[in-house]
């Protein structure tokens, strides 16, 4: 009797522990009550002269307007969420889903900044180790997922600090 029971719920406990191993949590940054955000452009740091239009941000969504500017050798805009006070820990995700709506844009990137052993200070924001994914741009709304294992380590960030991406693990 108990091998019949034990062959009718073999299924269900397959099922489960497949489940238990490929399930992946998730939450959303913006519904964070400790989100903060900041926006940057080359006029503030490289003394370029790319703008920031408009800002805006909510609950659900997060809308930045800027203008890039040739003057600069590679203008760039862009914005930061951070938690104050706190990091997220990442290391139970494999993947970020973005998505976006774009107008007029060639190219997007996500930076993650992680701490850096030996490098990082945490009152210094260019310290942290600068991953960066690039997003594919299609059409005007894109949702798409990025494969945290596919990161790389900006080229500048590497040289600022004299490292190879080979050595940071």
């Amino acid at each position: 009797m108990s091998k019949r029971l034990i062959l009718l719920f073999l299924p269900l406990f397959i099922f489960l522990g497949i489940w238990a191993f490929l399930y992946q949590p998730s939450f959303s940054v913006l519904k964070l009550n400790r989100l903060q955000t900041s926006t940057f452009t080359d006029k503030q740091r490289d003394k370029g002269q790319s703008e920031i239009i408009n800002y805006q941000q909510d609950n659900n969504f997060v809308a930045l307007h800027f203008e890039l500017k040739n003057e600069f050798i590679s203008p760039y805009a862009g914005m930061s969420f951070f938690q104050k006070g706190s990091y997220w820990d990442l290391s139970l995700y494999n993947e970020v889903e973005i998505e976006v709506e774009l107008q007029n844009t060639k190219n997007l990137e996500l930076t993650l900044a992680t701490y850096q052993n030996g490098v990082t200070k945490e009152t210094e924001l260019l310290t942290y180790r600068h991953n960066v994914m690039e997003i594919p741009i299609q059409e005007n709304i894109t949702v798409c997922r990025l494969p945290l294992n596919q990161v790389q380590v900006a080229q500048w960030w590497l040289e600022k600090f004299k490292l190879r991406s080979t050595e940071l693990g």
